[in-house]
């Protein structure tokens, strides 16, 4: 019996399956937003032309709806209706310059995935074959939950503006107004969940394929890792034979590494963007949760605070441990038994050491290392100084009113 969302689970050893398929959902989302079209067919076409020209309509009407509702209805919004408006302001600009960085280098992503099929032919054993099929299933794990924390927040956005009678957004649109009756209302709560649902969607595409490509990475390290342990393991194998098994952890290993070359560049804009924009975002939404009124205004801001964590805490937390991975690696080459081996062994072996020892580190924007410092570097000062200066202008307001209720009471007992 066919199980729902079959990718999610590792598939048995006689199906075919290859360190690609982690993309397997991330390209159908691809494709739902007009990334990637069909390979063949009348729908190539259909899609060509009239699914991407609806999506280019999206994006150029996003912003711009944005800003003439910002402008329009700046004197009808409340406090945290404006602060939510601005954080999906910078949300969608972000998620946009993250698009069009990954949709531009998206060959690279197509060029990685061939280097991957190459890591799959240096398997050897089914052990490492089902361990890749494990990391498989949990990419598309991972993707299934992007989508449903982030669609998770636009439901509750507009589960919220039900409950108030007001769109969550208010943006723009010239044929109707949502203050002429219900039917308007619904429409226009329509118009604006297709487009945040598009803009969220885009955001999963930004934010999972760097994790999907990054596990498979260190799921081929574990296996290397593991064949490094069992060079000259066999007292059985000759010299030539032991030399061979180390040319192949040695063409392992630089496999590896032309994959991280390979999708470096897409990863570090990426990256870079999701830096500049967090801080902000994160210190809007906290600044909103101060002026809430009730449980339905809070919940959107909660699940889109975890919806923001999950741009970058999974990805730095990840390259922390790819790069310990690397000196396990080198540990893992240093206490094989290769002090009795043929000086060809010897030489080899050291200077596969030396390539060893150098760990794959991501720059974001080519500035700072991509690592969970650098994160929590980036979101606290942002949190700090937003969360900071939003007490000091409530205690600024609480202090003169107190000072104008003892002036007015000191003035009071001097005219008794």
């Amino acid at each position: 019996m066919p199980r729902v969302f079959e990718s999610i689970y590792p598939a048995a050893l006689t199906l075919r399956v290859q360190s690609r398929d982690c993309c397997h959902y991330l390209y159908r989302v691809m494709q739902l937003i007009g990334w990637l079209a069909p390979q063949s067919g009348s729908e190539h076409y259909l899609y060509v032309y009239g699914w991407r020209l609806f999506v280019a309509l999206i994006v150029i009407y996003l912003p711009c709806g944005f800003v003439l509702s910002l402008v329009l209805n700046s004197k009808l919004l409340s406090v945290s209706e404006f602060f939510v408006m601005l954080q999906t302001f910078i949300s969608i600009f972000g998620a946009i310059a993250k698009s069009l960085n990954v949709c531009t280098l998206l060959g690279r992503l197509r060029a990685t995935e061939c280097l991957l099929d190459k890591l799959d032919m240096l398997l050897l054993s089914q052990a490492d074959r089902l361990r890749v099929r494990k990391s498989v299933a949990l990419c598309n794990r991972i993707v299934l939950v992007y989508s449903s924390v982030y669609v998770g927040y636009v439901a509750t956005m507009f589960m919220a503006a039900i409950w108030a009678g007001k769109p969550p957004l208010m943006m723009y649109f010239v044929l109707f107004d949502w203050r002429n009756g219900a039917a308007s209302f619904y429409i226009h709560l329509l118009f604006e969940f297709v487009m945040l649902i598009y803009a969220v969607l885009m955001g999963v595409a930004d934010d999972t394929y760097n994790l999907l490509f990054l596990i498979i990475f260190r799921t081929h390290m574990a296996v290397l890792k593991q064949q490094l342990q069992l060079l000259r393991a066999d007292p059985n194998k000759t010299e030539a034979q032991n030399y061979s098994q180390l040319v192949h952890c040695i063409v392992y290993h630089q496999s590896i590494l032309r994959c991280c070359e390979s999708i470096r560049p897409v990863i570090s804009r990426t990256i870079f963007v999701q830096f500049v924009i967090i801080g902000s975002v994160l210190g809007l939404t906290l600044m909103t949760l101060l002026f809430v009124d009730n449980f339905w205004q809070c919940l959107p801001m909660i699940v889109s605070f975890m919806a923001i964590l999950l741009q970058t805490f999974p990805f730095c937390y990840l390259c922390d441990l790819f790069v310990d991975d690397f000196k396990q690696l080198s540990n893992a080459v240093w206490a094989t038994p290769w002090i009795d081996a043929e000086p060809r062994y010897k030489s080899t072996l050291r200077i596969f050491i030396q390539h060893v020892q150098r760990p794959i580190v991501f720059i974001a924007g080519g500035i700072f290392p991509i690592s969970m410092k650098s994160n929590i570097h980036a979101s606290l000062r942002h949190i700090l100084t937003y969360t900071a200066k939003s007490y000091k202008s409530i205690f600024n307001i609480t202090g003169s009113k107190v000072c104008i209720q003892r002036y007015y009471h000191t003035t009071t007992t001097e005219s008794s």
